[in-house]
C-alpha cells in the first residue's frame, strides 16, 4: 500500500510539473488527435479536439470546426463548423480568420458582406497569413470592401509574395504598371515597415 501511495504522490507531482509547463499539458492530446486524424481515425480525433474545444483551445476548435464543415467522418454540419471556427477565429487562429473572410466574400452561411470579408482578411492578414495577404491585396486594387487603394494593393501582395504567393507575385507585377514610381516606394516603405500583429 506505502508503494502504491507513493506511486500515485509521484503521478500527481508529474502532472503538476507538466501542468505548469507553460501550455505543455496539451501537447500530447494535441499530438494524439493529429496522429488520430492523420490515420483517418476522425472518431478519436474530434473527442480530443472536443475536450480541447470546450477548454478553450483554438487550434482544436478550428480543427473541430473543419471536421463538421466538411464532415470528416460526421455528416457535413456546416452551421456548428462556422460555429468552432468563430470561436478560433475570436482567439487570433489566422486560418479561421481567414475562412470568415471567405465565408462572408461569398455569402457562405451568412449575408455576403464584402466589408466584412475584408475585416476578417486584414486580422488575418496581420498576423502574416499569406493567402489572406493576397485576398486583401486585391480587394485593395479592384475596390471591393475599401477604397480602391494601389499602394495598399502593392504593400499587401508585396507581403504574401515575400511569404511565396505566386499570385502576389503576379499581382504585385501587374499593379506597379499602374503605379508611379513614388507610390511604388511608398508601397516597398509600408511594406518595411510592416510588423506581424501579436495580441
Amino acid at each position: 500500500m506505502r508503494i502504491l501511495g507513493t506511486a500515485i504522490r509521484t503521478a500527481l507531482l508529474a502532472a503538476i510539473v507538466t501542468l505548469g509547463a507553460g501550455g505543455a499539458a496539451v501537447a500530447g492530446p494535441f499530438e494524439n488527435a493529429d496522429a488520430a486524424y492523420n490515420e483517418g481515425d476522425y472518431a478519436t480525433a474530434m473527442a480530443f479536439w472536443q475536450r480541447l474545444s470546450d477548454q478553450g483551445y483554438a487550434r482544436a476548435q478550428y480543427n473541430l470546426g473543419k471536421m463538421h464543415y466538411f464532415g470528416e467522418g460526421i455528416p457535413v454540419n456546416a452551421a456548428e463548423g462556422r460555429k468552432w471556427w468563430r470561436k478560433a477565429a475570436d482567439q487570433g487562429h489566422t486560418a479561421a480568420q481567414f475562412n470568415f473572410g471567405n465565408m462572408y466574400y461569398f455569402g457562405d452561411g451568412v449575408p455576403k458582406n464584402v466589408a466584412e470579408a475584408a475585416k476578417w482578411y486584414r486580422k488575418a492578414a496581420d498576423r502574416g497569413y499569406a493567402r489572406a495577404q493576397f485576398n486583401l491585396g486585391l480587394m485593395y486594387r479592384l475596390g471591393e470592401g475599401v477604397s480602391q487603394d494601389v499602394i495598399q494593393a502593392y504593400k499587401w501582395w508585396n507581403l504574401a509574395a515575400a511569404r511565396g504567393d505566386e499570385g502576389a507575385q503576379a499581382g504585385r507585377a501587374d499593379v506597379a504598371e499602374t503605379m508611379t514610381r513614388k507610390q511604388i516606394v511608398e508601397a516597398r516603405r509600408l511594406s518595411s515597415d510592416w510588423t506581424i500583429v501579436v495580441d
